[in-house]
């Protein structure tokens, strides 16, 4: 526990529908982003007609496969827009859209997670990326999990793979406003060192349990006769009392 205390001697101055029916994104459309049929919907965390909205990504070289994936979130409660690519070209180019969840085949013929996993580490991809493999969950999993993916779901038990999305998002929201309260932190901290730096006021920060004095701001020093905060000596509350007119304003 600090305080701040403030001299007296101071020199003042002013201061959509389904879209997993359909293959919008086999070969004949290669690298081609789909087109959500409503854009507007763009928060997953907003409920619209007991559905909740949902951006998907899939990784997967197989239509199939991805339209079940699909279909399963859609029996979990979401309304699932998606889009399917298969290589890292593809993957580069819907990128540039914005997606609430990534899935991916373990092996491709063209393309494997490990590779897009290192590909969306590169553009700085900050969603929740969950493994959807037709190989035994174990044997994937470590290596998946130490590759960044965020969980492992077997193509054999997609009823995991809801509650597996529902989870991963709620987590992604937590970083993403733990990242942001620290940004403002590390702000406010920076602004406050700024004006104890450059303020035409003498400023010490005292510990309040011992008393010592854990940093003095440059006018002070400069006030008090020293050349800089690092010639100064250790002095105590007494002493700058002793130096400086009183009495001292706290706050």
């Amino acid at each position: 526990m600090t305080s701040t205390i403030r001299t007296a001697l101071s020199v003042p101055k002013p201061t959509g529908a389904r879209r997993s029916s359909t293959d919008a994104a086999g070969p004949s459309t290669v690298g081609k982003a789909r087109r959500f049929e409503n854009p507007r919907r763009t928060d997953p965390a907003t409920t619209v007609g007991g559905s909740t909205p949902l951006r998907v990504l899939l990784i997967d070289d197989e239509i199939d496969d991805a339209r079940l994936i699909a279909r399963e979130l859609q029996r979990s409660g979401y309304e699932v827009s998606w889009n399917r690519v298969q290589t890292a070209p593809e993957l580069e180019v819907a990128l540039q859209q914005q997606w609430d969840v990534i899935t991916c085949d373990w092996v491709m013929p063209a393309f494997s997670a490990p590779a897009a996993l290192k590909l969306l580490g590169e553009h700085g991809v900050d969603l929740p990326v969950i493994i959807v493999s037709g190989q035994a969950a174990e044997e994937v999993t470590v290596t998946a999990m130490k590759a960044g993916a965020h969980d492992v779901v077997s193509k054999h038990n997609l009823t995991r793979l809801g509650p597996a999305v529902e989870r991963e998002l709620r987590e992604t929201e937590v970083r993403r406003a733990r990242g942001l309260a620290e940004a403002a932190l590390k702000q406010s901290e920076a602004r406050y060192r700024r004006l104890f730096e450059t303020a035409k006021d003498g400023i010490i920060i005292l510990d309040a349990a011992t008393g010592q004095i854990t940093d003095v701001n440059p006018f002070l020093v400069e006030l008090l006769g020293y050349r800089s905060v690092s010639s100064r000596p250790q002095l105590s509350p007494r002493e700058i009392h002793v130096c400086c007119v009183s009495p001292w304003r706290i706050f």
